[in-house]
C-alpha cells in the first residue's frame, strides 16, 4: 500500500465491506437462532423476567394492588414490550387467586386468538381487585381526612396515599 492515498481508500473501502458482511452474517445467524427455538418473543419473555417484575397473587389492598399494577406497567414500558404483548406479559406474573381469576377471564375476552387489548386487561384486573365500591370508600376517607394526633409528615402520607385513589386529585 505504501503512503499510496488512493490505495489506502480502496483498502479501507474493502475493509468496510468486509465488515458489514460479516455482520450481516452474524446478525442472520441469530436470527435463525430464534426461530429454532421458537420465535423472538421467547427471547423478549426471558428478558423481561430478568428484570425480576413483581408477582401478583391477589389482594383485597387497594394499594398493594395499585403498587404492582403501576410496577408492572413501569417494566413493560422499560422493557419496550409491544402493545400486543403486554397483557400475555403482565399476566405471566399472576399466580395463585389471581392466575385462577384471570384464566376465568381470559377465556371471556380472548376472541380467537387475537391480543387482547391492554385497556381491557386494565378494567377488569381493578374491577376485580380494586372495584369502585372500594375507591368510592377510599374518596370518602380522604373528604372526611382530619390531622388529628398524627404528626404533619404522617398527615401528609396519609393524604397522598388516599389522594392516588381519588378522581378528584
Amino acid at each position: 500500500m505504501g503512503n499510496d492515498p488512493v490505495n489506502f481508500m480502496a483498502a479501507l473501502k474493502n475493509m468496510v465491506a468486509t465488515m458489514q458482511a460479516t455482520a450481516k452474517t452474524l446478525g442472520n445467524q441469530a436470527g435463525n437462532r430464534n426461530d429454532a427455538n421458537g420465535d423472538n418473543r421467547s427471547m423478549m419473555v426471558a428478558t423481561f423476567l430478568k428484570i425480576h417484575p413483581p408477582i401478583f397473587r391477589g389482594t383485597t389492598n387497594p394499594t398493594e394492588v395499585d403498587n404492582w399494577f403501576q410496577a408492572i406497567e413501569r417494566a413493560l414500558q422499560a422493557q419496550q414490550v409491544p402493545e400486543d404483548q403486554r397483557v400475555e406479559f403482565a399476566t405471566y406474573q399472576l399466580a395463585g387467586e389471581a392466575q385462577y381469576w384471570w384464566q376465568g377471564t381470559q377465556r371471556l375476552l380472548q376472541h380467537h386468538d387475537a391480543a387482547i387489548p391492554w385497556d381491557a386487561f386494565r378494567t377488569k384486573f381493578y374491577k376485580k381487585y380494586f372495584p369502585n365500591s372500594v375507591r368510592t370508600a377510599k374518596e370518602l376517607e380522604l373528604l372526611q381526612l382530619k390531622q388529628g394526633h398524627m404528626s404533619v409528615a404522617e398527615y401528609t402520607n396519609k393524604f397522598e396515599e388516599l389522594c392516588r385513589f381519588s378522581r378528584i386529585c
